[in-house]
């Protein structure tokens, strides 16, 4: 296999595991969307660098009877990322909420003018404000399988371009917010699952982070 292979089947297994932990924030936890992460968490090989929190999930979905965990966890989905009303939950999941700024903010401007830079409008329009946590993980979803077409189609330029984007926004948005997020999360979940996904998303985001800083000195030194 090529070097410009291995690059392209990376960018693909990037951009399934972004959609995934998108789902998770956008949509309600039916049993389509829990079978398919348990198949998808089966595929993780161990030494991954994520077994702590990989193994912490699996064991949330293997814990109850799924018809019980699913009515447990409709509950806890809607407390955690719908914002019904202030006190019912923490705030839902938007960059500029975290940030101390108010909806359709600076910070919401600025993430859609990462997707129009990128080619794309609204990435999620049902989630609102576009610096929701699932359309910031999907855009990057987005991000990482252009960069595969990139690598397939021998067109190197196309691909560290969409890399390029990817750090960028990884640096200058999710990075920026999501650690304090997950702590926020922490303190208010009342059931271990959305723990486990909150741990998982940002030790996926720091490893994506270091692995794009890597591979990409091990191509300007090729």
């Amino acid at each position: 296999m090529t070097a410009t292979q291995t690059q392209g089947l990376l960018a693909a297994d990037r951009a399934q595991s972004w959609w995934l932990l998108s789902r998770l924030f956008l949509e309600r936890p039916e049993s389509g969307l829990l079978q398919d992460l348990m198949a998808d968490l089966a595929d993780v090989p161990d030494g991954s660098g994520l077994d702590r929190e990989v193994q912490a999930l699996r064991q949330c979905l293997e814990g109850e009877e799924s018809q019980t965990l699913q009515q447990q966890l409709m509950v806890e989905y809607t407390r955690l990322f719908r914002g019904i009303k202030e006190g019912f939950g923490p705030p839902p999941p938007f960059e500029s909420l975290y940030r101390g700024e108010g909806l359709m903010s600076n910070t919401a401007q600025s993430a859609r003018a990462h997707y129009l830079e990128a080619g794309f409008g609204e990435i999620v329009p049902e989630a609102g404000p576009q610096d929701h946590l699932g359309a910031e993980l999907r855009f990057l979803s987005l991000l990482c399988y252009r960069e595969a077409e990139g690598w397939q189609a021998g067109d190197p330029d196309q691909a560290l371009t969409r890399r390029d984007a990817q750090m960028r926004f990884l640096e200058q948005h999710l990075m920026g917010w999501l650690p304090d997020y997950v702590r926020r999360i922490g303190v208010e979940n009342q059931q271990p699952f959305y723990r486990a996904v909150v741990d998982l998303t940002l030790a996926f985001a720091k490893q994506v982070e270091a692995d794009l800083e890597d591979e990409l000195d091990a191509i300007q030194v090729a």
